[in-house]
């Protein structure tokens, strides 16, 4: 029976400078020490540091010495010279028996002494050379399902739909903007077919974009806007071809040419682990002027894909047979999508865009991601490449292999679903603030500071029901409910009420936090829908929720004007079950995060998601977790709020390192030091 013991017998914090330092991911070839705190009660103990990293595994003899408070610490010093995984745990012998020291269920924090294994202790360890495009970083993203941001002028979309007719497809289109997408099967078919459209096209975005500047929006994510006989795109029909429902290239050019003027750019999803069946490439009902991979062993794309009984069965996505899988590792496949002069990643690169995000990067090979990784950063060396990775990327396992996101070869940044699932965990009490703040943490330890500061900070997306549903009340993903229930689903006023002060709170934490933040388009107008294709309806133009709008704006504005609130370091705190509070600030070295200069400044965000008032108490004196910790100048002083939800403190003292203030029901306040506000940068 696993016997544990308390946290005065032993203790290690990887948190805690005290405990390991540096904190965090490591560069390759760089020292960590490591130390493990041994009470009185286990004197004469020995202690051995075991360790793993990419394939290799030693033990150190940890040397102890005394401490004043009469703990015995056992410090050793690890290094690693190349990229990897590295875990860590420790072992104590007190004369009787072994004992294991390592996470209590996590990767980092605070441990647990046990009498059987624990969770080993993470490291994730990168190439020094790791950089990601520092526009990035400093970004506000704006993600557009094209077909239901906005129509252009003369709604041609709607009037090109007979390519598609044409070739023998389907297409139900809406007249009405207001309507409900489809989410039934049309009559006489069996099956859903995502074929309507309401004829949102690049024109529409092209004339939104002065709205988009206004909001403080600093780049676009499109999701697919190439030739599919769908309206998600997800099934691509030609990697070549804007669909025509959306526009042509001449006008994506003139999209990316007109956001640049604006100070936006244009990020493109790439569909790289499967393509339509109805596609140019597979071309299984004939529809293209083509000799497709199902109509002849001897068409060019064949090796693209995996038949197991030809033409009729073949691999597919999770299944589908309308999704035939890639070969990823097909060379006529790696040199269409990215070793030729003018493949795809490149072409669409020098028509404009900034950068890709590789939809299911999980599904993608290693080597394949690092190929398109080397490729588009030879043609442009600040594109982004961003992957949809759902876990923490550091340690995500899939295709039979722990994968190798972020060492420093592969993407720049991921979706960030973990932080989405903290921020609305807290928010609808499914975790305390010190389980968010804690998970928060996990991502900052585990990931290196460029790949950290550079995560898609979202909390809607075409795949999750909308967060304003989700904070009113709404049911998630797992809910069971029917496409008919869902469909009916609605929210009472008081729901729809608390739903948008909710938002409000988790959108100004989401803007003072590291990262890109992303508004899901229709969010900050009061958006509502559950699963697809409920959260992909169209943006309620003229009926927009003006106290969300102005909320947006307003908060995206202070992220805007302060780099600080971009790229400066960062202290996390949880004073309060309730509470969570967040300090970013530049030291005196006037360095963010990243060693880059940036002008000093101090914010703090304190957030209440209780009905109740609470009384906060920030102790800055105390041990705090975090790399940054140990970098945090004097606090003291008078602080004034520049922004809230709900009411807020006017202003509040720091004395002797501690700050005390009220903060109301449902509210959060960002306070700015008085006499560095004049400081801040502008944007």
């Amino acid at each position: 029976m696993t016997q544990y013991f308390t946290a005065s017998d032993a203790f290690h914090d990887s948190r805690l400078a005290a405990c390991r330092w540096p904190q965090g991911a490591l560069p390759a070839g760089e020292s960590v020490r490591l130390c493990l705190y041994l009470s009185e009660r286990l004197r004469g103990a020995y202690c051995l540091l075991c360790w793993q990293h990419d394939g290799q595994e030693g033990i150190a003899l940890m040397e102890p010495r005394k401490e004043e408070s009469g703990r015995l610490c056992y410090a050793a010093v690890l290094s690693f010279d190349r990229p990897g995984l590295a875990r860590y745990w420790f072992i104590v012998n007190d004369g009787r028996r072994l004992l294991y020291y390592g996470g209590a269920g996590s990767t980092g924090g605070l441990g647990v002494l046990t009498s059987s294994f624990v969770t080993p202790y993470q490291i994730t360890v990168y190439d020094p050379a790791y950089r990601t495009p520092s526009w990035f970083r400093n970004a506000v993203v704006y993600q557009i399902f094209p077909d239901r941001f906005a129509r252009g002028k003369g709604r041609g979309s709607l009037n090109r739909a007979d390519f598609h007719r044409k070739l023998g497809r389907t297409v139900v289109l809406h007249e009405n903007w207001n309507e409900q997408p489809l989410y039934q099967p049309l009559p006489g078919r069996e099956y859903y077919d995502p074929c309507d459209f309401f004829g949102g096209d690049l024109e529409g975005i092209i004339e939104k974009l002065p709205c988009l500047q206004e909001l403080g929006v600093t780049c676009l994510y499109l999701n697919p806007i190439f030739e599919s006989p769908t309206n998600h795109k997800y099934n691509t029909g030609n990697y070549r071809a804007v669909d025509p429902m959306f526009g042509d290239e001449e006008t994506f050019r003139r999209l990316c040419l007109e956001a640049r003027r604006l100070g936006m750019r244009v990020l493109l999803d790439g569909v790289f682990s499967h393509t339509g069946d109805d596609s140019l490439y597979f071309n299984k009902y004939c529809r293209y002027d083509s000799v497709g991979a199902c109509n002849s062993p001897d068409s060019p794309y064949y090796s693209w894909y995996t038949f197991l009984q030809y033409p009729t069965v073949y691999q597919s996505w999770w299944g589908f047979s309308s999704l035939p899988e890639v070969n990823e590792h097909s060379a006529s496949y790696q040199d269409f999508i990215a070793r030729d002069e003018d493949a795809v990643l490149k072409h669409w690169i020098r028509q404009g865009a900034s950068g890709w995000r590789l939809d299911v990067a999980d599904e993608l090979p290693d080597d394949f991601i690092a190929l398109l990784r080397r490729e588009l950063k030879q043609t442009d060396p600040e594109a982004l490449l961003l992957g949809e990775v759902w876990e923490d990327a550091s340690n995500k396992f899939s295709m039979n292999c722990s994968r190798r996101y972020v060492f420093g070869n592969e993407l720049d940044s991921v979706m960030n679903y973990p932080l989405r699932e903290a921020i609305l965990g807290f928010f609808l009490g499914k975790m305390t603030a010190e389980q968010a703040v804690g998970r928060m943490e996990t991502l900052r330890e585990n990931y290196p500071p460029a790949f950290f500061y550079s995560c898609l900070n979202l909390l809607s997306s075409h795949d999750v029901p909308r967060a304003l549903s989700l904070l009113s009340g709404a049911p998630d993903k797992d809910s069971g409910l029917s496409r008919e229930e869902q469909a009916a689903f609605e929210l009472t006023e008081d729901q729809r009420s608390l739903g948008r002060t909710r938002l409000l709170l988790a959108t100004a934490l989401q803007m003072c936090l590291p990262g890109a933040p992303c508004v899901y388009y229709g969010d900050e107008a009061g958006a509502e829908g559950l699963m697809d294709p409920f959260n992909r309806g169209t943006y309620p133009w003229g009926k927009e929720d003006s106290v969300l709008l102005e909320g947006f704006a307003r908060w995206i504005g202070q992220r805007r004007r302060s780099a600080v609130l971009r790229t400066g370091r960062m202290l996390l705190l949880s004073p309060h079950r309730d509470v969570i509070a967040v300090v970013r600030f530049v030291p005196g070295d006037g360095k963010d995060a990243l060693g880059d200069p940036c002008e000093k400044g101090l914010f703090l965000l304190a957030v209440n998601r209780s009905a109740s008032s609470c009384g906060v108490r920030l102790d800055f004196t105390a041990a705090l977790h975090g790399p940054d910790a140990s970098a945090l100048p004097d606090l003291g002083g008078r602080y004034r709020c520049v922004e809230s939800v709900g009411t807020a403190p006017v202003s509040v003292l720091c004395k002797n390192g501690v700050m005390r203030f009220v903060l109301p029901a449902l509210s959060a306040c960002l306070l700015v030091r008085e006499e560095k506000s004049s400081r801040l940068s502008k944007v």
